[in-house]
Protein backbone atom coordinates (compact mmCIF):
# COMPACT_ATOMS: atom_id res chain seq x y z
CA UNK A 1 0.00 0.00 0.00
CA UNK A 2 1.27 3.87 -0.68
CA UNK A 3 0.99 5.69 2.54
CA UNK A 4 1.59 9.06 3.66
CA UNK A 5 1.23 11.22 6.74
CA UNK A 6 -1.30 14.22 6.86
CA UNK A 7 -2.77 16.91 8.91
CA UNK A 8 -6.64 16.97 9.17
CA UNK A 9 -8.10 20.17 7.81
CA UNK A 10 -11.55 19.50 7.63
CA UNK A 11 -13.86 16.80 8.39
CA UNK A 12 -17.58 16.66 7.06
CA UNK A 13 -19.52 13.12 7.56
CA UNK A 14 -17.64 10.01 6.57
CA UNK A 15 -14.86 12.01 4.74
CA UNK A 16 -11.69 14.32 5.73
CA UNK A 17 -10.13 16.66 3.82
CA UNK A 18 -5.93 16.58 4.62
CA UNK A 19 -3.34 18.33 3.48
CA UNK A 20 -0.09 16.33 2.68
CA UNK A 21 3.51 17.06 1.99
CA UNK A 22 4.28 17.15 -1.18
CA UNK A 23 7.13 15.14 -2.02
CA UNK A 24 9.91 15.26 -4.79
CA UNK A 25 8.25 13.08 -7.28
CA UNK A 26 4.76 14.66 -6.07
CA UNK A 27 6.43 17.97 -7.00
CA UNK A 28 6.84 17.36 -10.92
CA UNK A 29 3.87 15.86 -11.13
CA UNK A 30 1.53 18.22 -10.12
CA UNK A 31 -1.37 15.49 -11.09
CA UNK A 32 -3.17 16.08 -7.79
CA UNK A 33 -3.30 19.60 -7.78
CA UNK A 34 -1.42 22.78 -8.95
CA UNK A 35 1.59 24.74 -6.73
CA UNK A 36 4.33 24.12 -4.42
CA UNK A 37 3.68 22.67 -0.94
CA UNK A 38 1.02 20.74 0.66
CA UNK A 39 -1.63 19.28 -1.54
CA UNK A 40 -4.99 18.91 -0.06
CA UNK A 41 -6.87 15.25 -0.71
CA UNK A 42 -10.11 14.25 0.05
CA UNK A 43 -9.99 11.08 1.87
CA UNK A 44 -12.55 8.13 4.15
CA UNK A 45 -12.35 9.01 7.69
CA UNK A 46 -11.70 5.43 8.52
CA UNK A 47 -9.98 6.33 11.60
CA UNK A 48 -12.15 9.12 12.69
CA UNK A 49 -9.96 11.66 12.92
CA UNK A 50 -10.91 15.41 14.10
CA UNK A 51 -9.48 18.51 12.51
CA UNK A 52 -5.43 19.03 13.21
CA UNK A 53 -5.20 14.99 13.69
CA UNK A 54 -1.84 14.03 12.17
CA UNK A 55 -3.35 10.54 10.23
CA UNK A 56 -1.93 8.02 7.62
CA UNK A 57 -3.90 7.79 4.58
CA UNK A 58 -3.23 4.64 2.41
CA UNK A 59 -4.64 3.90 -1.26
CA UNK A 60 -3.75 -0.16 -2.24
CA UNK A 61 -0.70 0.28 -4.76
CA UNK A 62 -2.81 -1.94 -6.95
CA UNK A 63 -5.61 0.76 -7.75
CA UNK A 64 -2.67 3.30 -7.81
CA UNK A 65 -0.96 1.46 -10.45
CA UNK A 66 -4.29 1.47 -12.30
CA UNK A 67 -5.03 4.51 -12.22
CA UNK A 68 -1.33 5.84 -13.60
CA UNK A 69 -1.81 3.39 -16.51
CA UNK A 70 -5.65 5.18 -16.90
CA UNK A 71 -4.35 8.48 -16.70
CA UNK A 72 -1.02 8.22 -18.54
CA UNK A 73 0.12 5.26 -20.41
CA UNK A 74 -3.26 5.31 -22.43
CA UNK A 75 -2.97 8.11 -23.90
CA UNK A 76 0.08 8.01 -24.86
CA UNK A 77 -0.44 4.41 -26.31
CA UNK A 78 -3.53 6.40 -28.26
CA UNK A 79 -1.54 9.34 -29.33
CA UNK A 80 1.29 6.65 -30.68
CA UNK A 81 -1.18 4.87 -32.86
CA UNK A 82 -2.84 7.74 -34.17
CA UNK A 83 0.84 8.84 -35.34
CA UNK A 84 1.26 5.73 -36.46
CA UNK A 85 -1.75 5.32 -38.50
CA UNK A 86 -1.83 8.69 -39.96
CA UNK A 87 1.45 8.06 -41.40
CA UNK A 88 0.71 4.83 -43.26
CA UNK A 89 -2.95 6.59 -44.07
CA UNK A 90 -0.92 9.63 -45.58
CA UNK A 91 1.59 7.17 -47.11
CA UNK A 92 -1.15 5.04 -48.79
CA UNK A 93 -3.38 7.90 -50.23
CA UNK A 94 -0.16 9.35 -51.86
CA UNK A 95 0.35 12.62 -49.42
CA UNK A 96 3.69 11.79 -49.26
CA UNK A 97 4.71 15.73 -48.66
CA UNK A 98 2.59 16.01 -45.44
CA UNK A 99 2.47 12.80 -44.03
CA UNK A 100 4.08 14.23 -41.33
CA UNK A 101 1.60 16.76 -40.51
CA UNK A 102 -1.14 14.26 -41.25
CA UNK A 103 0.39 12.17 -38.35
CA UNK A 104 0.78 14.47 -35.71
CA UNK A 105 -2.62 16.29 -36.24
CA UNK A 106 -4.04 12.27 -36.44
CA UNK A 107 -2.16 12.05 -33.39
CA UNK A 108 -3.50 14.69 -31.54
CA UNK A 109 -6.72 13.87 -32.32
CA UNK A 110 -6.48 10.58 -30.79
CA UNK A 111 -4.92 12.31 -28.08
CA UNK A 112 -8.07 14.20 -27.47
CA UNK A 113 -10.19 11.39 -27.99
CA UNK A 114 -8.41 9.26 -25.00
CA UNK A 115 -8.68 12.30 -23.10
CA UNK A 116 -12.76 12.64 -23.57
CA UNK A 117 -12.98 8.57 -23.12
CA UNK A 118 -11.26 8.75 -20.04
CA UNK A 119 -13.99 12.12 -18.78
CA UNK A 120 -16.85 10.57 -19.88
CA UNK A 121 -15.89 6.99 -18.21
CA UNK A 122 -14.85 8.85 -15.11
CA UNK A 123 -18.28 9.52 -14.13
CA UNK A 124 -19.52 6.08 -14.28
CA UNK A 125 -16.63 4.44 -12.79
CA UNK A 126 -16.26 3.86 -8.95
CA UNK A 127 -14.49 6.68 -7.64
CA UNK A 128 -14.52 5.43 -4.12
CA UNK A 129 -12.24 2.60 -4.97
CA UNK A 130 -10.11 4.99 -5.75
CA UNK A 131 -10.06 7.30 -3.17
CA UNK A 132 -7.14 7.45 -0.08
CA UNK A 133 -8.33 6.01 2.88
CA UNK A 134 -7.31 7.40 6.61
CA UNK A 135 -6.79 4.64 8.37
CA UNK A 136 -4.92 5.72 11.41
CA UNK A 137 -4.41 8.81 13.83
CA UNK A 138 -0.90 9.68 14.71
CA UNK A 139 -1.43 12.36 16.95
CA UNK A 140 -4.67 14.07 17.77
CA UNK A 141 -4.96 17.93 17.84
CA UNK A 142 -3.53 19.61 20.89
CA UNK A 143 -1.18 16.51 21.90
CA UNK A 144 2.74 16.66 21.87
CA UNK A 145 4.78 15.20 19.07
CA UNK A 146 6.81 12.75 20.47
Amino acid sequence: MASEKGVTLKVSGGEAEVAVNRREACAKCGACSVGKGDMTLTVVNECGAGVGDEVIIEMKSSLLTKAVIIMYAMPLALFMAGILAGYAGATLIGLLRYREIIAFCAGAVSLVGAGSIIRLNEKRADRSRYTPVATKILRRDGEPRR
